[in-house]
């Protein structure tokens, strides 16, 4: 079984936008793990069938580079730990 990521700046974007995608998904057999900063979406991204994985660096009006590095470096971790090989940004 395949692993997928949406990655998101907000987890009320996963859900209010992506749920169709998400639950299309999950049917189709996919592992799905969404990751963002933790929001009061999070219970509905859960009950769909997604693994919720919070960013702590993900900034929704960031500029800074440096954070932009350490975000990227916070990614790949999290997606080689959870074997993810295709992403949706």
């Amino acid at each position: 079984m395949k692993n997928i990521a949406l990655v998101s700046n907000t987890s009320w974007y996963v859900y209010n936008l992506c749920k169709g995608l998400l639950k299309k998904l999950v049917a189709a057999g996919y592992n799905l793990f969404a990751i963002a900063p933790r929001d009061k979406f999070v219970a509905v991204i859960e009950a769909i069938g997604c693994t919720f994985i919070e960013s702590k660096h993900i900034n929704n009006k960031g500029k800074n580079p440096v954070e932009d590095i350490v975000l990227t470096l916070e990614l790949r971790k999290t997606l080689i730990a959870n074997h993810i090989q295709s992403c949706l940004f």
